[in-house]
């Protein structure tokens, strides 16, 4: 039992390698309207923390930290959040814009709304 244990485990160890090799490969472009914050988990979604927030009479724009990395949302009207605010933040994956690390080259298009109804 304890080796199927040490078994899963590095199997596990491997298949984060594996997905940080491919994160450092790409670089991932998002608009920041489309970067969603909720108040509690959803499906698709990450935990966040709200590192700053700058009202700007008709929107909101937000500083969040992910996983070590910075995310700027943009919300529509006032919204209220307060640094160090645990949220969840969700992106549709079909709304990102993919690049090649190296080359800079697109590797994968976002899908715009038009673009759904065809």
């Amino acid at each position: 039992m304890q080796t199927d244990t040490k078994a899963g485990a590095k199997g596990g160890v491997r298949e984060f390698s594996r997905k940080r090799r491919l994160m450092n490969q790409a670089v991932v472009g998002v608009r920041p309207e489309l970067a969603e914050i909720l108040d509690g988990p959803a499906e698709g979604s990450i935990e966040a923390e709200v590192y700053s927030v700058m009202p700007a009479g008709s929107e909101t724009t937000i500083y969040l930290e992910a996983g070590g990395e910075r995310i700027l949302s943009k919300q529509n009207g006032l919204k209220q959040y307060s640094p160090d605010q645990k949220v969840w933040l969700r992106i549709n994956p079909d709304k990102m814009n993919v690049f090649s690390k190296d080359s800079g080259k697109l590797a994968k298009l976002a899908v715009m709304d038009a673009q759904k109804d065809e």
